[in-house]
């Protein structure tokens, strides 16, 4: 794991990352296509051997009381993400 790396998400749905130990702060949530609406950042875990890949994990409740999840990753220190949502649901 590379030092000065750290991620936060929010209950408000945001996603940000630092890479010099949060002096400065990047907003990557306009990158993730398909984000929910009302969606909780609920974890974002970082790769622990590239330091530019980490899994967001977003749940998002639904009007029948129930809660979606949904997942993306980055590989590019949240510049662009991959939807990995419908390899959870097989």
């Amino acid at each position: 794991m590379k030092k000065g790396i750290l991620w936060a998400g929010s209950d408000d749905g945001l996603a940000t990352v630092s890479r010099d130990d949060g002096n400065s702060w990047t907003n990557v949530t306009p990158n993730i296509k398909g984000l929910p609406e009302w969606g909780t950042v609920s974890t974002i875990e970082p790769s622990p051997k590239d330091a530019g890949t980490a899994y967001v994990v977003v749940r998002c409740p639904s009007p029948r009381r129930q809660t979606s999840r949904y997942l993306w990753k980055t590989s590019d220190f949240g510049q662009s993400w991959q939807s990995l949502t419908n390899k959870l649901r097989r």
